[in-house]
């Protein structure tokens, strides 16, 4: 009977995790354009998307002609997004941030039309 009470008096309430991003669209119009986004948690995520693909033995993805760095993680962190290819079509592409109690979503534009020479 002791041991019920203690076991029940030492469980810490479970806490809500908390997941933001500060940007919720980056636009991309030229190769080997980069920029940034930061992830504000509590906890592990991870990064999914649409024709993501995992590169071997690094924190990084690839989601069409973007890189992205980290792809996963714990607590806070800045994320790079480089366009490695020349744009020939427009599309977006959602980038899925997930944690263990919500998500966030940032999008992807790709403008096509711009080299990096002009």
């Amino acid at each position: 009977m002791i041991f019920v009470l203690a076991t029940n008096c030492s469980k810490k309430p479970t806490e809500k995790q908390l997941l933001t991003v500060d940007r919720v669209e980056m636009i991309f119009s030229k190769q080997g354009e980069n920029s940034d986004f930061y992830i504000s948690c509590n906890g592990e995520w991870g990064i999914t998307a649409d024709s993501i693909k995992i590169a071997m033995g690094a924190n990084e993805a690839e989601v069409l002609d973007f890189t992205v760095t980290p792809y996963y993680g714990k607590g806070n962190a800045k994320v790079s997004v480089i366009l490695r290819n020349e744009i020939v079509e427009n599309y977006d592409v959602d980038l899925k941030i997930i944690g263990k109690d919500n998500q966030a979503t940032v999008r992807l534009k790709a403008i096509a039309g711009q080299t990096s020479e002009q």
